[in-house]
């Protein structure tokens, strides 16, 4: 043909390693923030039922923030286009606590911002070579349409970096965008108002590095409706 013409696949191939590395550094810093922030404990008497901590979401979304600025990279989009409600949840049922994280991820903007690459790559590559796509012959762009990923094979790939969030114990409900992982189990001891940890995340654990082990204690105040959590910080549940 007489030029060379640049085969997407492989970018899309070498793109694939970093798509990963978002997705589970932004799982990895969720687990990370909520460890750090002390989230290893809590209940104050009788506190059955389904619990919400608002400034720690505040929190961890500031950390996301900042890391997720770091990772994308060449991706136009921010934490906010993808990153949507972050929830930090604990249900305690029969005085025994479960403490999780809810992320909403927003996968059409990220497939999206994919999209977007991949075509700033083939203008990039073109534009190099002072050509524009309608320069192209009928084989040309044959050969080009040939070598950007289908939208199925576009689908797989963002599927594939969502799902490894399973490494660190977490799950990615693909029909809801929700991405789950746990934290903690608990047994609640209400005369000493402290609980005690009986189960941890250890992927968490061995990610931010915190000397946070199986029968930990954390203190734990309640007043109506609300419970602190008196752990590096004090953190403050309301409940559902």
């Amino acid at each position: 043909m007489g030029r060379d013409v640049l085969d997407v696949t492989q970018g899309s191939d070498k793109r694939k390693p970093k798509i990963l590395k978002v997705i589970l550094s932004i799982v990895g810093l969720l687990v990370l923030a909520t460890v750090i922030f002390g989230i290893f404990t809590f209940i104050t008497g009788d506190i059955n039922g389904k619990w919400q901590s608002q400034n720690m979401e505040k929190q961890l979304e500031k950390e996301i923030a900042g890391e997720f600025s770091k990772e994308t990279g060449e991706f136009d989009l921010s934490e906010k286009d993808i990153i949507g409600d972050t929830r930090i949840k604990m249900a305690v049922k029969r005085d025994k606590a479960n403490v999780t994280i809810q992320v909403k991820i927003n996968e059409d903007a990220f497939q999206k911002a994919f999209e977007d690459y991949l075509s700033k790559t083939i203008n990039s590559y073109l534009s190099s070579q002072n050509l524009q796509y309608s320069d192209l012959t009928d084989e040309e762009k044959a050969i080009f349409e040939e070598s950007i990923p289908s939208q199925k094979e576009i689908d797989a790939i963002i599927d594939q970096a969502f799902s490894q969030s399973v490494k660190i114990g977490g799950i990615y409900h693909k029909k809801t965008g929700i991405m789950t992982a746990p934290v903690f189990t608990g047994n609640v001891n209400r005369l000493s108002h402290h609980i005690k940890v009986t189960k941890a995340n250890s992927k968490a654990i061995k990610i931010s590095k915190v000397a946070a082990q199986k029968g930990d204690y954390t203190i734990y105040h309640k007043s109506g409706n609300k419970v602190t959590l008196e752990g590096h910080q004090k953190y403050t549940f309301h409940k559902e």
